[in-house]
């Protein structure tokens, strides 16, 4: 099977996942589609990462422990206005409820 075209090459995208095979299936396919995938574990890491990287996409899962993918989303907002256009931020569910 032949390598599809690379739709996302040069796309950063943070992975935010508390689940470790979630976050490596994400990142494998995001890779193999050409972004640049930096993976967090947790809400409260990627904040961190966020002060100091800006990705073009997060994608986040909705349910973590600590802080869920609503707060990352919310404290994103909050301390990162002017970046709000820049940075397209989108939470899903990994595991069903």
């Amino acid at each position: 099977m032949g390598r599809t075209p690379l739709a996302l090459e040069g796309c950063h995208v943070l992975v935010v996942d508390d689940d470790g095979d979630a976050r490596s299936l994400m990142t494998t396919v995001l890779r193999y589609h050409g972004a640049l995938v930096t993976a967090m574990a947790s809400a409260t890491e990627a904040l961190r990462r966020l002060e100091r990287t800006q990705p073009d996409v997060v994608i986040c899962d909705v349910a973590m422990p600590e802080h869920d993918g609503y707060w990352l989303v919310r404290e994103f907002r909050r301390r990162f206005p002017e970046r709000r256009r820049q940075t397209a931020i989108r939470s899903l569910l990994t595991r069903p409820i």
